[in-house]
């Protein structure tokens, strides 16, 4: 076989290999966007404990922190031991639901946002962030309320 043809069986042999790697199935998703799309759980947990409407909690995250989203004007405008008070009882409602689950087992971090709107942003849709409370995994498995920005 001269080098030409051997190149040439190299090269079908490669295109052969990255063809059969195909999938039909389309591109594989990385681990960290299959996981952000199932909190319908712990929504459902804050939301029932805090007495907030599923429209005004969101969950995002990752598989090591999970941000809790809540909209509400009168908690912004709270003071600081009432957010704090609010966010540690969201954050244990959380809690069984994320023990529960072996994927949640690596979460280290919960940050809740509190978000804030005037009369007329409300109206138009606009948000924004009034306080971010961030709690830590401790060694107990808990989370504990680290500081807030």
């Amino acid at each position: 076989m001269s080098a030409k043809g051997l190149c040439g069986s190299i090269l079908n042999f490669v295109l052969i290999i990255l063809l059969a790697s195909c999938s039909q199935k389309g591109p594989s998703v990385p681990p960290s966007e299959q996981f952000l799309g199932d909190f319908q759980a712990l929504t459902d947990a804050v939301a029932a404990s805090s007495g907030y409407s599923k429209d005004a909690v969101e969950l995002t995250g990752s598989t090591v922190r999970i941000r809790v989203t809540i909209r509400d004007a009168n908690l912004a405008t709270t003071d600081q031991t009432k957010r704090e008070q609010i966010a540690s009882s969201i954050v244990a409602a959380a809690e069984p639901v994320m023990t529960a689950r072996a994927d949640l087992a690596g979460v280290q971090a919960v940050s809740v946002a509190i978000l804030h709107s005037t009369a007329e942003s409300s109206a138009a849709g606009d948000w924004h962030v009034e306080d971010v409370l961030d709690f830590r995994k401790a060694p107990n498995g808990h989370f504990v309320l680290h500081g807030s920005t």
